[in-house]
């Protein structure tokens, strides 16, 4: 399930079973909210201890707290290539099938920095 709460218990864990990350990528962008909230919690700071990325773009993204950097879909792209393979269908029911690829814009907001060059004792 792609929730906060799903995102939240598997990031708590993850931490539990030893997750030493500098950066964490969700699948969705609700996932990545929710795994922000157990790091806070575990005393872990987004993104000066852990960078955490999602994948969407939903308005949440941009208020939560620091704002989420994600991948925003295409969506008028989804709609047109989708249409268009829809009336192909239509048209010709014997068709192969087609893979297309279509590529989002990085929405960078403050969940992301580079990873602290600290250095840990011998």
């Amino acid at each position: 399930l792609y929730t906060m709460e799903n995102g939240y218990e598997t990031m708590l864990r993850a931490l539990d079973d030893g997750l030493d990350a500098t950066a964490i990528v969700a699948i969705c962008d609700t996932v990545a909210v929710g795994a922000m909230k157990a790091l806070s919690e575990r005393g872990l700071r987004v993104p000066e201890d852990v960078s955490v990325t999602g994948f969407d773009d939903i308005d949440y993204a941009r208020y939560s707290v620091p704002g989420l950097t994600t991948v925003s879909q295409p969506l008028e792209q989804i709609v047109r290539e989708s249409t268009r393979i829809l009336l192909d269908i239509i048209a010709d029911p014997s068709r192969d099938a087609e893979i297309i690829r279509l590529l989002g814009p990085v929405v960078e907001r403050g969940s992301v920095c580079a990873p602290s060059t600290k250095e840990t004792a011998p």
